[in-house]
């Protein structure tokens, strides 16, 4: 099978955008207190510098959830970032699916 200029095409943008999402994947951060540990998207980030305790404690600032949850009484441990690895695999994915269906359309 011979790959035609828009098959190359096809394929280097699908690759590049492979390449961004695996740079910048999808944080979730956790606020850790007993019980229940809300856990929302907090963005995308370099792989390499990942969100600091205090960017996900900020993050949480401009959370808005059950009052209860943030209350004054409880004790906090402290706040964490992680990768969320379902949604980077699903974009991954998506992407190749993508990919494998621009090749076949400009397909001779």
């Amino acid at each position: 099978m011979k790959i035609n200029i828009l098959q190359r095409i096809s394929i280097s943008v699908c690759s590049v955008l492979v390449i961004i999402c695996i740079l910048f994947p999808p944080y979730y951060g956790t606020y850790i207190v007993p019980g229940d540990n809300p856990r929302p998207s907090i963005g995308y980030h370099f792989i390499f510098n990942s969100p600091s305790p205090s960017y996900v404690k900020t993050s949480f600032d401009n959370f808005e959830t059950d009052p209860t949850i943030f209350s004054n009484s409880q004790e906090v441990f402290g706040f964490y970032s992680d990768i969320r690895y379902r949604q980077l695999y699903i974009q991954l994915i998506g992407l190749s699916l993508l990919a494998v269906g621009l090749v076949l359309t400009f397909k001779d």
